[in-house]
């Protein structure tokens, strides 16, 4: 790991905590899509190293937050993202072993970042009614199955709640707790299935200092100071311009 390598994959890493920490998603999704589409690391490691990241960042985000009661009560849908968790991981490891079937992985990763950028964008408003609660069985299922896949299933339950009549502090509370037990379970199951790489877990380590510093400015100084209308954009363009380039590399394979 060379010295322009580290210092860009630290700033890389404080700006997806930063995001994540104002809005309560998009560590993974933004990681991806910039590791992935500039070919900083292959999907099975770069996948990793973000839900290890990501999970400290939660850690640190709800850590002197009580767990809402009222959230207690909506516990049951987020079952259904361990079986989505199973299902994406076997699905990456299947599509990994072959050169088409890594393509294939390439390119679908690539229109999720492109349709992601998009969705991020989309102001919409709150529905006067909380929706179904198949509703959220179905999006906890895909969710964890694109966690699994990539670690970034997030657009999918964040888009959802975001439409729902509840507080801001009260959805991102949801989302960082979702997460939360989705990253676990994936990892549990990467861990007892195929183990943990120690050079990821030295990257980890490398990254949470880094992730810390950039959670404890974002909830001091910036989380009030700065427009989110600037976040979203900012974040639109990165997510836009690499998922088009991981969609590019992937049918230049073909």
């Amino acid at each position: 790991m060379d010295i322009q390598f580290f210092i860009g994959l630290q700033i890389l890493i404080a700006m997806c905590a930063y995001i994540q920490t104002t809005t309560g998603f998009g560590f993974g999704l933004i990681f991806m899509s910039v590791a992935v589409g500039f070919d900083v690391l292959s999907i099975t490691d770069g996948a990793l190293f973000a839900m290890f990241l990501s999970l400290a960042n939660i850690i640190l985000s709800v850590r002197k937050n009580a767990i809402s009661p009222s959230y207690v009560k909506k516990m049951p849908f987020v079952v259904m993202v361990i079986p989505g968790i199973v299902c994406g991981v076997y699905g990456l490891y299947a599509l990994s072993d072959n050169v088409i079937g890594y393509r294939v992985l390439y390119g679908v990763l690539g229109v999720f970042i492109v349709g992601a950028s998009l969705s991020f964008m989309v102001q919409s408003k709150p529905l006067p009614h909380k929706s179904p609660i198949w509703v959220f069985y179905g999006m906890s299922f895909i969710t964890g199955l694109f966690a699994g896949l990539f670690a970034v299933g997030s657009p999918f339950i964040a888009y959802l709640v975001y439409r729902q009549p509840w507080t801001i502090a009260f959805i991102r509370q949801v989302l960082l707790i979702t997460f939360a037990m989705a990253i676990s379970s994936r990892i549990g199951f990467v861990w007892i299935t195929e183990g943990l790489p120690m050079h990821i877990m030295l990257w980890v380590a490398l990254g949470i200092p880094t992730v810390y510093i950039s959670n404890h400015i974002t909830k001091t100084y910036l989380i009030r100071r700065i427009s989110p209308k600037y976040v979203r954009a900012i974040v639109f363009l990165l997510l836009a311009t690499s998922g088009l380039k991981t969609t590019y590399m992937a049918l230049l394979g073909w």
